[in-house]
């Protein structure tokens, strides 16, 4: 027999008090939530957003009414999206609730027309209640 087999392990389940959580453990373990998914949306008429004002960036969306998803579109694929995707701006938004979301705000048409987000300088640090084109803040 050689020396590594010789050497005996020990049995893991010999106490089985070592095992045993205590009752604080969740103080001690120091585990935050992991944020792995964001989706990108625009927040329910019920919800009070805040929206941070020096996270945001323009990108081009195509939007799956059916699905209700909404996807990046990379500019190498622009050309065969003609017609499909819109220009927007994503903010970062959080509710009460502390869900976080990108909200996306359409772009200036090219005929100049803005969004009411734009026109009512809807990044905001407060908590807002948006609704319709507009936002009311409380």
């Amino acid at each position: 027999m050689t020396e590594a087999a010789k050497i005996e392990k020990p049995d893991p389940f010999a106490d089985l008090s070592k095992l045993r959580l205590p009752q604080n453990y969740a103080e001690t373990v120091g585990v935050k939530k992991l944020l792995k998914t964001v989706p990108v949306r625009k927040p329910s008429p019920q919800d009070f957003v805040r929206t941070h004002p020096d996270h945001s960036f323009p990108a081009a969306l195509v939007e799956l009414k059916d699905d209700r998803e909404v996807y990046f579109v990379v500019p190498a694929m622009m050309p065969e999206l003609d017609g499909e995707f819109f220009p927007a701006t994503l903010y970062l938004t959080i509710n009460r609730q502390g869900t976080v979301t990108l909200r996306p705000v359409r772009l200036p048409t090219p005929d100049g027309k803005h969004s009411e987000w734009h026109r009512s300088g809807g990044r905001r640090r407060s908590w807002r209640k948006l609704s319709g084109c507009g936002s009311k803040q409380t």
